[in-house]
């Protein structure tokens, strides 16, 4: 099954990485909260209208009305990719010193 690209996708995909990018910024003291905010972020905001584009995965949540799933399934690997997978890679970068390169400046 192929989906071609939707500006829809486009425009509100953008905004919610903006958005969980920016409360990743803010909450820089604090990485793992803002992982997870930023995870939670994109779950909400993509699942909330990608079912109206692309069907549902098959998760056995079928008592759940279709876009709750899209955002919980949304929302799951955000969590993964975002608060486990980026989150264990900043550490990674932070005891090597890489990450020292990448700071904002106050």
């Amino acid at each position: 099954m192929t989906f071609g690209l939707n500006p829809t996708d486009i425009i509100l995909g953008s905004i919610a990485n903006l958005i969980a990018a920016y409360v990743i910024f803010r909450l820089k003291d604090h990485r793992l909260l803002g992982c997870i905010l930023g995870s939670i972020i994109i779950g909400v905001i993509v699942g909330g209208y990608l079912w109206l584009f692309v069907p549902a995965p098959e998760m056995g949540l079928a008592f759940l009305p279709v876009w709750a799933v899209m955002i919980i399934s949304i929302t799951a690997s955000s969590l993964i990719v975002i608060a486990i997978i980026g989150y264990a890679l900043l550490l990674a970068m932070s005891r090597l010193g890489i990450s020292e390169i990448a700071k904002s400046r106050k």
